[in-house]
């Protein structure tokens, strides 16, 4: 799992659209797609219902979102002095 495949999939769910979002990520819609993709096979389970003409998380998805979100609001670690 790559940082940049949660920053997209935070940006999709945030703008509820792969298209909304890959304008605001300065990317295309199909390498989101395939992020996504990527990031779903890698974790076992789908992310987003794309069955529905709306944009839904499944469960898991909502999940990871949470997660995601609250994981970027920890502060990076302080360096070590010596």
């Amino acid at each position: 799992m790559e940082m940049r495949q949660l920053k997209y999939f935070i940006e999709i769910v945030n703008s509820k659209s792969f298209s909304k979002a890959a304008t605001t990520l300065y990317t295309t819609q199909p390498a989101l797609t395939k992020s996504i993709k990527l990031l779903e096979d890698e974790l076992g389970f789908k992310l987003i219902d794309r069955s529905t003409s709306y944009f839904k998380l499944t469960d898991k998805g909502a999940t990871v979102f949470r997660i995601s979100t609250e994981s970027q609001k920890i502060p990076p670690p302080l360096p070590v002095v010596r």
